[in-house]
């Protein structure tokens, strides 16, 4: 676990694919948050999930930055 001593204004829970992306729409509207996940980086990296983006969604997170 790490610590951080920074204020922010949003905490997003889980850091899978919806909390990622959350986290990152939010920090690039100037909005600081920090997301918590309970497992390790590894962990989330391999497991399967049902929120996994399809082609259609990568497209869609590419317009929308």
């Amino acid at each position: 676990m790490t610590r951080t001593e920074e204020n922010t204004t949003a905490v997003v829970v889980g850091g899978g694919v919806a909390g990622l992306a959350l986290g990152t729409f939010l920090l690039r509207s100037g909005i600081r948050c920090v997301i918590l996940e309970k497992h390790s980086r590894e962990h989330v990296e391999n497991r399967q999930r049902a929120g996994a983006l399809n082609a259609r969604g990568v497209r869609m997170l590419h317009e929308w930055r």
